[in-house]
């Protein structure tokens, strides 16, 4: 006697086959025929008199050219454990198994007959893809049709398609739309206790880094904290050695200088260990950060030396890791020297004329101190300081604000000075 399962199971395949059948426009008789079938054999099973045996199914796969496809609840359930090993392959950046696996998965998952669920959650993982790859504006398109078929959406699949919003915004530098996602991915997980999915630490990390970005310091640790478990993170691995990097940016920022300073020494070393030559230079650029946040400007100004060997010219940080350094020469060495090699130094800032522009006017405030220079203190008030709160740097913004402070008192503008203090006052207050 079949069981009430293998009864689910056979109406299935019929149904799935008979809506292929009438797809090809093939009659029942001309298909058992062709599948070498017993004559009414299609017939009797699409009237439920019958049902097809295993061998049946495979003859008539071969017929309908669909031989890949799942059909059972058992072949769905494996082949939806496929997608995920393909997510897991897609992460883990092996992207040449990841495309074999993408081609062989799009032949099945494009057939009408094919479960609903597992190509929607093929195309959520195909953004993942194609966000890894870096190809931004194909999983882009990819995301639109997804958004035209959230109705349709299981809890599992919007749990995911809202990570993979939140990431793709995340990436495009969006980063309070992509922690608007990242929050309705959380939401969906608390209000479904049934739904346990195996990747929270990847969300985490997501929101960690989306308020290390927008300078949310209190935030962003109370995400890392959620991802102190083991299983979360490997301390071995460049994400590891990345997550305490991002860990000790928010201490730094938050005024922990000895515990910052503590975690990127040991990033340092790790990342020495491993050869990862961006790893070992962000741990450098975040070291001369927290130096020149505690005002030890020669200890900043060598670690931004070192961390520049590691970094490409004319990137974002090689740009930053230049201006902050030329910022702690400032302190320590003769502005008339300073000001030459900066302007030797024009062709590094190609890409960013404010921050080469800030450098000079910074150089020149601090050379005439006593005297007021309405040139400089204009530039850094109406384009220095804009620009990095907009950049969501505002540490910088704060060093500018220091600078014209200590310029407003030294020519007694003490209007300007209490503006100056109060502007602080409200960056600090925005990213507590």
């Amino acid at each position: 006697m079949r069981s009430a399962k293998e009864n689910d199971d056979a109406e299935l395949i019929m149904q799935k086959i008979k809506q292929l059948r009438k797809n090809k426009g093939i009659t029942q008789d001309d298909l058992a025929l062709r599948a070498l079938l017993p004559e009414k054999k299609v017939a009797r099973v699409e009237t439920r008199k019958e049902w097809y045996r295993d061998d049946d199914v495979v003859s008539l796969k071969k017929v309908l050219d669909v031989d890949g496809m799942p059909l059972t609840k058992f072949q769905c359930e494996a082949f939806k454990g496929r997608l995920y090993i393909w997510r897991d392959e897609i992460r883990s950046k092996n992207m040449e198994k990841a495309s074999e696996m993408r081609e062989e998965m799009a032949l099945v998952v494009n057939l009408d007959a094919c479960d609903f669920d597992l190509p929607i959650l093929y195309r959520i993982f195909e953004v993942l893809y194609f966000l890894t790859k870096g190809e931004l504006d194909v999983a882009e398109e990819k995301l639109r049709y997804l958004d035209s078929i959230v109705g349709k959406m299981s809890v599992e699949h919007l749990y995911y398609y809202n990570c993979q919003k939140g990431t793709f915004n995340a990436l495009r530098n969006n980063h309070e739309d992509a922690i608007t996602y990242y929050d309705k991915a959380l939401e969906i997980k608390k209000n479904n206790k049934d739904f346990l999915p195996n990747d929270e630490g990847k969300l985490y990390y997501g929101l960690a880094w989306c308020y290390t970005e927008i300078e949310q310091p209190s935030l962003a640790t109370f995400f890392l904290n959620k991802m102190s478990k083991p299983s979360f993170s490997n301390k071995a691995t460049p994400r590891g050695i990345r997550l305490d990097i991002i860990r000790a940016i928010n201490y730094f920022k938050i005024g922990i200088y000895k515990e910052a300073e503590e975690i990127l020494n040991d990033c340092y070393t790790r990342a020495t260990s491993a050869e990862d030559r961006l790893c070992i230079g962000l741990s450098l650029h975040n070291l001369g950060r927290v130096h020149k946040h505690s005002e030890n400007w020669k200890k900043a100004i060598k670690c931004f030396e070192h961390a520049l060997n590691y970094f490409e010219e004319n990137t974002k940080y090689y740009e930053w890791t230049l201006f902050w350094k030329i910022c702690c020469k400032v302190e320590t060495t003769k502005l008339n020297d300073l000001l030459r090699e900066l302007m030797k130094m024009r062709s590094s800032f190609k890409d960013n004329t404010i921050l080469f522009e800030t450098l000079k006017h910074i150089i020149n405030i601090n050379k005439s101190i006593s005297s007021y220079n309405r040139n400089a203190v204009k530039y850094i008030e109406e384009i220095a300081v804009p620009y990095f709160i907009e950049n969501n740097s505002r540490l910088d913004a704060l060093y500018c604000y220091k600078l014209l402070d200590r310029h407003f008192i030294k020519n007694k503008q003490q209007k300007k000075s209490l503006e100056a203090n109060r502007a602080m006052l409200e960056i600090r207050e925005r990213m507590m």
